[in-house]
C-alpha cells in the first residue's frame, strides 16, 4: 500500500467536508482525541496563569499596606525627635545661666541677653579655635589640638539643635556656617599628624600615648584598634627606611635607625599597652601609660587647654565648660595573649623587611672594614639604648622569650655580607694572577725582553749580578724578622725563582694580605674601644667577636677553593702544553712550550715559599690583642713534624703540580736526548768516525804453553763516544739552564732515570737490530758501547726502589748483549784495563758532569780512589753525601803536609774489577791517603751559608 501523502496544513484546521473526504473515520477520531488533549492542556495552562497574576497583586497589595504604615511610623519618629531636640535644647544650653522658670518683664530682658552673650561667647570660642588647633599642630601638641577640635564640634552641634532659634542665629552670626568649614578639616590634620608622629621613633613614650589617645577620640576606637595600628606604623617606618628617598644618609645611619626604631618601638609598646595582670586590688585599675592619659581626658573636673580666663570665657554656658570626650565603648587593657601574638607577627614582619633592605644596603659595602664601622656603631647604638637587664623583662613581659637584637635581625646578614666580600676579593685575586700568568706566558716568546731571556735560560739569571742582590739593611735586621721577599736578589736567585715568578707571587700575596688586613677589623678586638663595658658595669649588648672562627673558616676554605681553582687552571695549561708538544715538529716551538711549563712549575714552587700570607690565610691562627696584622708564627725544627693539617694539603697539591710541570719537561727532555743519541749510533761510516775516540795503547806480558813470556800490545778505549759526551753534556746543561741546583732532587733522578731507560731501550733495539741481519757489530765497536754503557752507569746516579731493580737488570742484559760480540778470552783481558778507564775518566768529568753526579748520595764518582795512576794524584777534598756542591776542590795544604794524628778518610767500598795482569801485581798503584785538613775548605762542611751548603739537600 503507497504511504498517505501528508496534507499541507494541519487536520482540525481543515473543513469538515475535506476532512471526511481526505481521512478515513478512524483517523478523524484520532483527529478529535488529539484536538480535545490540547483543548484540556490550554485550560489547565491558563487556570495557573490565572492563579500567579492574583498571587502577585495580593502581595502587591500588602506591600502597599506596610509601605504606609513604615511611612506613618518614620514621620511620628522624626516629629519626637523634633520634640526631644527641642527639650534637649532648652534644658542643656541655658543649664546654670537661665532659670527653669519663666520670667517676667526685666527678668525675661536679662535672659535674653545673657543668652546672647553666651551664643556671641562661643561665636567667638568658634573663631579662635584653628589659631590654637594650628599652633598645638606645629608644637607636636596633638592631643590638645585633638581636645579644642572635640569642643568646637560639640558647641558648633549645640548651637544647631534647636531649629526654632538657628536660623535666628544664623541672620546675626552668618559666620556660623562658613567656621565650621574651616574647623571640620582640623580632624583629617591632626589624625594625619598623630600617624606620622607614630612613625618616629625618636619621640618619648608620652608623646606616643598622647597621639595614640587622640586617634581613639577622633575615631572613637579602642586600645586594641590603635594598638594595631600603632604596629602598623611602626612597620611602614622600617620599609620607609629603605626606600631610595633616604639614599642622602650614610648606610651606617641607616642600619642605627633601623636598630633603634626596633628597640624604641618594644619598649614604647611595653610602657603604652602593657598592663601588669599580678597587680593587686589597692593598685590603680590601669598601668600603661595609654589608659592613664585617657582616662585623664575624659575624668570630670578638669579645664581643657586653650579654655583661658577672659571676658568671653565667663558668658560660655555650663554645657561647654563642663564639656569633656568621651568614648562609646568601654576602655579596657589589651590582653596579654592579644599583645604576645600581635607583637610576634609584627617581629616577624620586621624580620622580613630587615632581611631585604639591610640586605640591599650592605651590598654598597665592599670593604670588611666598612662592615665591621657599621658592626660597631650598632654596638654602641644598642649599648647607649638598652640595659641588658631590663630589656630582658621588657621582652618577657610582651612577647615571653628573650629579642637579641643583633643576633636575630641583622648577624645572619652581616655574616652572608662578610662572606660575599671575602669571596669576590678570592675571586679579584684568581682572576688577576689569571690575567697575570697570561700575560707572563706570553712574554715569554719575546726573547728579546731581559724578563723573558731569564725565564728561557734561568742559569743566566742566576749568575748576573743585579743591583738587589743584596738589600741595604741586611746587616741591620735580623733574618728571623725578614721574610725571604725581604732577603734580597742573591737568595731569590739561590731558589732560582726568577722575576716573573717573584712578580707572580708577589701579586698573589699582595692580594691576600690586603685581604688579611681588611679581614683583621672584624675579627681582632683590639682596635675596637670598649665603650659599652664603661657605663656602669652593664653587660655588652652583644658578642661583636662571636662570628671570629666562621670568618677565619670561610678564610680558610676560601683561600683553599682559590688556590684550588687556580692549580686546576694550571692544570688546564699543563695538559694542553703535553698535547701541543706531541703535535709540535719545530724544535723553536717545543723550547717556548717547555720554557711556559718550567715557569709553571716554578711558579706552584714558589708559592708556597713567596706567598706568606697564603699559609696565613690557610692556618688563620688565633691572633695576640696586640699584634696589628695576623702571623704565623715560625716553626722551628722540631715544630715542623707537626705542620698544619690544612696548610700541608695545600702545600702538597702545590707541589704536585709543581712536580708534574717538571714531569713533561723530564719526558720530553730524555725523548729528545734519546732521539739525538738514536740518530748518532747507526751503524755506518759517518757515524763510526764522528763518535771514534781516543784509545789507550797498553802492553800486556802472557806466559805460553811452555813457560815463556810473550809481549803483546792492546787498544783499550780511553774515553765514551762522543755521542754520549754530548748527551751527559747536553742533559747536565739542560739541568743548569734551569736553575737545577735549586729543583728538588727527585725530580732530577726521575729526569735521569727517564733517561736511562731510553738508553738502554736505544742500545737494546741497536742490539737487537744485530740480531736481525742488520750490519753486525765488530769488537772494537762493541768495546767502546761496552765503555759507553759502563760509563753511563757510573755517572748516572741510581734511583732506590722497584723501577731501579727492572732498571739494572735490562742494563745487565744489554752488557751481556755487547760482550756477546767479544771474544770471551779478549774480554777477560780488556775488563780491568776498561774498568780502569771508565773509573779514571769518571773521576775526571765529575765536575764536568756535577749536575748529575751530585745527586749521587754516595758519592761513588769522587770518592773513588786509587784508580788514577800515580803521576795523576789529585789533592781532593772528600765531601760529605750531602755536599755534594764542588767534587774536586784544591786544598792548600799537599796531603804530604797534613799532621799524622788526622784519620785518614775511609772511602766507600769500590766495585770489584777483573784480576789485574802480572805487571800491575809487580807495580800496583798506590792508594792516596786522604786526610782531612785544617784549611779553610775543609771547614765546609760545619759551616751553614747557603753556598756551600747543598741548597737541593731540602728536596731530598
Amino acid at each position: 500500500m503507497a504511504e498517505r501523502v501528508k496534507p499541507a496544513m494541519p487536520a482540525h484546521e481543515m473543513d469538515t467536508n475535506v476532512l471526511f473526504e481526505k481521512f478515513t473515520v478512524d483517523e478523524i477520531r484520532q483527529i478529535e482525541r488529539k484536538i480535545r488533549s490540547d483543548i484540556e492542556r490550554k485550560k489547565e495552562d491558563l487556570r495557573q496563569m490565572v492563579g500567579e497574576r492574583y498571587r502577585d497583586l495580593i502581595e502587591a497589595a500588602d506591600t502597599i499596606s506596610e509601605m504606609k504604615k513604615s511611612a506613618e511610623n518614620v514621620t511620628r519618629s522624626i516629629a519626637s525627635m523634633q520634640d526631644y531636640c527641642k527639650n534637649l535644647n532648652q534644658t542643656h544650653m541655658v543649664r546654670g545661666a537661665i532659670p527653669q522658670h519663666r520670667p517676667k518683664g526685666d527678668t525675661h530682658k536679662k535672659r535674653d541677653r545673657l543668652s546672647f552673650y553666651g551664643v556671641s561667647s562661643q561665636i567667638k570660642l568658634l573663631l579662635d579655635t584653628p589659631e590654637r588647633i594650628w599652633s598645638s599642630v606645629e608644637e607636636g601638641h596633638f592631643l590638645q589640638a585633638t581636645q579644642l577640635y572635640l569642643l568646637a564640634r560639640h558647641v558648633h552641634t549645640s548651637l544647631q539643635m534647636d531649629s526654632q532659634k538657628t536660623g535666628k542665629i544664623l541672620s546675626h552670626f552668618p559666620v556660623l556656617g562658613k567656621q565650621w568649614a574651616a574647623i571640620s578639616h582640623f580632624r583629617t590634620t591632626v589624625l594625619q599628624g598623630c600617624r606620622n608622629t607614630l612613625k618616629d621613633a625618636t619621640v618619648s613614650e608620652q608623646t606616643t600615648a598622647e597621639c595614640l589617645c587622640s586617634i581613639m577620640l577622633l575615631e572613637d576606637s579602642t586600645p586594641r584598634q590603635v594598638f594595631n595600628e600603632f604596629l602598623l606604623a611602626r612597620t611602614s617606618a622600617v620599609e620607609q627606611l629603605f626606600h631610595p628617598s633616604q639614599q642622602s644618609a650614610s648606610i651606617k645611619q641607616q642600619v642605627c635607625s633601623v636598630v633603634q626604631l626596633i628597640v624604641t618601638t618594644i619598649q614604647q609598646i611595653h610602657a603604652v599597652f602593657y598592663s601588669d595582670s599580678t597587680q593587686t586590688d589597692q593598685e590603680p585599675a590601669h598601668s600603661n601609660l595609654l589608659l592613664k592619659i585617657v582616662e585623664e581626658v575624659t575624668e570630670r573636673g578638669g579645664v581643657i587647654p586653650g579654655l583661658q580666663s577672659s571676658i568671653s570665657t565667663q558668658y560660655l554656658p555650663k554645657s561647654v565648660l563642663d564639656f569633656r570626650p568621651s568614648l562609646k565603648s568601654h576602655v579596657s587593657p589589651i590582653a596579654a595573649q592579644t599583645l604576645q601574638e600581635n607583637c610576634t607577627q609584627w617581629v616577624d614582619s620586621c624580620v622580613q623587611a630587615i632581611n631585604s633592605g639591610v640586605s640591599k644596603l650592605l651590598g654598597y659595602v665592599n670593604t670588611v672594614k666598612g662592615v665591621a664601622g657599621i658592626r660597631d656603631a650598632v654596638w654602641e647604638q644598642l649599648a647607649n639604648a638598652t640595659q641588658i637587664s631590663e630589656w630582658d623583662n621588657i621582652c618577657g613581659h610582651i612577647l615571653k622569650r628573650k629579642v637579641p637584637v643583633w643576633d636575630e635581625f641583622i648577624r645572619p646578614l652581616f655574616l652572608a655580607r662578610l662572606q660575599g666580600i671575602l669571596q669576590s676579593q678570592f675571586d679579584s685575586t684568581l682572576n688577576m694572577c689569571k690575567q697575570h700568568m697570561t700575560r707572563v706566558m706570553a712574554d715569554v716568546a719575546d726573547t728579546a725582553q731581559r724578563s723573558a731571556a731569564y725565564e728561557c735560560a734561568v742559569g743566566s739569571y742566576i749568575w748576573n749580578e743585579s743591583q738587589g742582590d743584596i738589600v741595604n739593611n741586611s746587616a741591620w735586621v735580623a733574618a728571623s724578622n725578614k721574610t725571604l721577599l725581604e732577603s734580597g736578589g742573591l737568595l731569590m736567585k739561590a731558589k732560582a725563582y726568577t722575576p716573573a715568578v717573584q712578580s707572580l707571587c708577589g701579586t698573589f700575596d699582595s692580594k691576600l694580605k690586603a685581604l688579611l688586613e681588611d679581614s683583621s677589623y672584624y675579627i681582632k678586638s683590639s682596635d675596637t674601644k670598649q665603650t659599652g663595658q664603661q657605663q656602669q658595669g652593664n653587660m655588652e649588648p652583644f658578642d661583636r667577636f662571636i662570628d671570629e672562627d666562621n670568618i677565619r673558616d670561610f678564610i680558610r676554605e676560601g683561600c683553599k677553593d682559590c688556590v684550588k681553582k687556580l692549580l686546576d687552571h694550571i692544570n688546564e695549561e699543563l695538559e694542553e702544553a703535553k698535547n701541543s708538544l706531541q703535535e709540535l715538529d719545530n724544535k723553536v716551538d717545543q723550547r717556548t712550550l717547555i720554557n711556559r711549563v718550567l715557569l709553571l712549575g716554578r711558579l706552584c714552587g714558589g708559592l708556597c715559599e713567596l706567598s706568606t700570607h697564603m699559609e696565613q690565610c690557610v692556618v688563620m691562627q688565633k691572633h695576640k690583642e696586640k699584634e696589628s696584622v695576623i702571623r704565623v708564627p715560625k716553626r722551628t725544627k722540631s715544630q715542623a713534624k707537626t705542620e698544619d693539617p690544612h696548610w700541608s694539603t695545600v702545600k702538597n697539591s702545590l707541589v704536585d703540580t709543581s712536580h708534574k710541570a717538571y714531569s713533561i719537561w723530564c719526558q720530553w727532555l730524555s725523548s729528545c736526548l734519546a732521539q739525538e743519541l738514536s740518530s748518532t749510533l747507526q751503524q755506518t761510516g759517518t757515524s763510526i768516525l764522528e763518535n771514534s775516540t781516543s784509545w789507550d795503547e797498553v802492553e800486556i806480558q802472557e806466559e805460553t804453553e811452555d813457560g815463556a813470556t810473550v809481549a803483546s800490545k792492546i787498544r783499550v778505549p780511553m774515553l765514551p763516544s762522543w755521542s754520549v759526551q754530548t748527551l751527559l753534556y747536553k742533559l747536565c746543561e739542560e739541568i743548569n739552564t734551569v736553575g737545577g741546583h735549586a729543583v728538588r732532587r727527585s725530580i732530577l733522578l726521575n729526569l735521569v732515570h727517564s733517561t736511562s731507560k731510553e738508553i738502554i731501550d736505544i742500545y737494546r733495539k741497536l742490539l737487537d737490530g744485530g740480531k736481525k741481519g742488520e750490519p753486525n757489530i765488530t769488537q772494537n765497536q762493541a768495546l767502546q758501547l761496552l765503555f759507553d754503557v759502563k760509563f753511563l752507569v757510573l755517572v748516572l746516579p741510581k734511583q732506590e726502589g722497584p723501577e731501579e731493580k727492572s732498571l739494572t737488570s735490562a742494563i745487565e742484559n744489554v752488557v751481556d748483549g755487547i760482550e756477546s760480540h767479544i771474544d770471551p778470552f779478549d774480554l777477560d783481558v780488556f775488563n780491568p784495563y776498561l774498568k780502569k778507564h771508565v773509573g779514571r775518566h769518571a773521576q775526571r768529568c765529575a765536575v764536568i758532569y756535577g749536575a748529575l753526579t751530585s745527586l749521587d748520595k754516595h758519592g761513588s764518582v769522587t770518592m773513588r780512589g786509587g784508580v788514577a795512576g800515580q803521576h795523576e794524584q789529585h789533592n781532593v777534598l772528600p765531601l760529605a753525601s750531602n755536599q755534594m756542591r764542588f767534587q774536586l776542590l784544591p786544598l792548600s795544604t799537599q796531603p804530604s803536609r797534613m799532621p799524622s794524628d788526622i784519620k785518614p778518610v775511609i772511602p766507600p767500598p769500590v766495585a770489584k774489577v777483573a784480576a789485574p795482569s802480572r805487571k800491575e801485581k809487580e807495580n800496583p798503584v798506590p792508594q792516596p791517603q786522604l786526610k782531612e785538613s785544617s784549611s779553610f775548605y775543609n771547614r765546609i762542611g760545619s759551616m751553614g751559608t747557603l753556598w756551600f751548603s747543598n741548597i737541593g739537600g731540602k728536596n731530598n
